[in-house]
């Protein structure tokens, strides 16, 4: 609200009004944030868990590695 007074200024109840206005949107603001970052606190759950089972599967692929490259390599095939 910008309606003034005539010394240009708000008269008291339009101050009033104004932080009314001014809170009402804050809290409003408020809300919608608050559900945003419940929203991104699920979701960096979830990477979290993603990221763990990547690790957990690089992990086994590297000890997998690990025990193909420790085998003898002058060992013959079974079929011979």
């Amino acid at each position: 609200m910008t309606n003034y007074s005539e010394r240009g200024q708000l008269t008291t109840a339009e101050q009033i009004a104004d932080l009314q206005t001014r809170l009402t949107f804050q809290e409003d603001t408020l809300q919608v944030m608050s559900g945003q970052m419940a929203l991104q606190a699920q979701e960096l759950h979830l990477a979290r868990q993603q990221i763990q089972l990547l690790n957990q599967k690089l992990n086994e692929l590297f000890y997998q590695l690990e025990q193909r490259s420790s085998a003898p390599t002058d060992e013959r095939p079974p079929h011979y």
